[in-house]
């Protein structure tokens, strides 16, 4: 009777043991199982952002340099592609070596180095957005960023983008007379050897506005006509296109023209994929 007991008790014990162990493999294999779930949650969460990202909606010329370079940066270019199919492929002149950074940018030298867009002002019409990142290098004689090149520049017709004594400036203009917002000289200077995302706006007549990584800086009210150059194609680089001067000095790696006047939030939605791409402050 006395072992009968026993030998019930340790079949208990026994039984216990198991079903503990049983209990603890389920508790391990349903806590890793969770806790993959979780990290494949977070994941799933944080999208790969890419050029399909941005804003499409009337996105007329956007030039990517990673996707430029997916061929190798040994690759000889004359072309900067146009990932937008309307015939426009940009042509680089001055362009003495192969200048892709390692970062898929195209690097230019400040002095002749330029990209001839293929198209006119006018095909634009008169809303627009240029959303630009780059990272600069030198703010000071006229480096442009885009330009009208009147031959005679004193017919003022068209717009540009330029940095001029320490400032970012972002106008138009129209029978001599125009309109322009300005990144003062102290935050201008903030823009110097860090990759940055600038967005102008123009909706002629109206206003002009310059953002910063997503942020307003300043916006203008306009009441004068805008009045294209017809002359010569839109240079990218360049300002001015018959004075010795007026290039770019720095990277540029995404440069996109809208025909249209994106909204605060289409701003910020371009923002984020730049931010993300380009690690972005």
């Amino acid at each position: 009777m006395v072992n009968n007991m026993r030998r019930k008790r340790r079949k208990q014990k026994k039984l216990i043991i198991i079903l503990s162990l049983s209990l603890l493999m389920v508790i391990t294999v349903g806590y890793a199982a969770f806790s993959t779930n979780l990290s494949l949650t977070a994941k799933g969460n944080i999208k790969e952002l890419t050029v399909n990202d941005y804003i499409q909606d009337n996105l007329f010329l956007h030039l990517d340099g990673e996707e430029n370079t997916k061929q190798g940066h040994n690759q000889s270019a004359t072309t900067w592609d146009n990932l937008i199919d309307n015939g426009y492929n940009l042509t680089m002149l001055g362009f003495e070596n192969l200048n892709w950074t390692s970062d898929n940018g195209l690097y230019f030298d400040g002095i002749d180095d330029y990209i001839d867009s293929g198209f006119k002002q006018e095909v634009l019409g008169n809303d627009i957005t240029i959303d630009i990142v780059a990272n600069t290098k030198e703010i000071n004689n006229y480096r442009g960023l885009v330009g009208f090149h009147a031959e005679d520049i004193s017919i003022f017709k068209g717009f540009a983008i330029q940095f001029n004594d320490n400032r970012l400036l972002w106008y138009y203009y129209g029978s001599k007379n125009g309109c322009r917002a300005t990144v003062t000289p102290e935050q201008t200077q903030d823009l110097i050897d860090k990759s940055v995302e600038m967005t102008f706006i123009m909706s002629a007549n109206n206003y002009v506005s310059i953002y910063i990584n997503g942020k307003q800086i300043d916006t203008q009210n306009c009441t004068v006509p805008f009045d294209p150059w017809l002359e010569d194609n839109l240079s990218i680089a360049r300002t001015y296109k018959y004075s010795d001067d007026r290039y770019f000095k720095g990277t540029i790696y995404n440069y996109k023209i809208y025909r249209k006047t994106l909204t605060e939030e289409e701003v910020k939605q371009n923002y984020k994929v730049n931010k993300q791409r380009y690690n972005l402050e």
